[in-house]
């Protein structure tokens, strides 16, 4: 749920900034557009880099599983720590 917060934070940044630089003039609409367009790209980026670590475990936790459990002739446990 957090990560849909975080998009939606994102996504009002991106709109909100930008009106309400243009409520007070043309220059503080271009700041109000670099800052919710830095903001999208932090909580995005933020997003992306969540899902690329619980991608990265989930992956290493299969790799393992994998190289331990795993026999030609039955599912055995290996028997050393570091599953030769």
């Amino acid at each position: 749920m957090a990560v849909l917060e975080s998009f939606a934070a994102g996504i009002k940044a991106l709109f909100y900034e930008p009106y309400e630089g243009a409520v007070l003039g043309p220059e503080e609409f271009v700041l109000g557009l670099g800052t919710g367009v830095k903001n999208f790209l932090g909580y995005t980026v933020g997003m992306l880099a969540f899902f690329t670590v619980v991608y990265n475990v989930s992956f290493l936790l299969y790799s393992l599983a994998n190289k331990c459990f795993v026999n030609d002739d039955d599912m055995m446990m290996c028997s050393d720590l570091m599953c030769n």
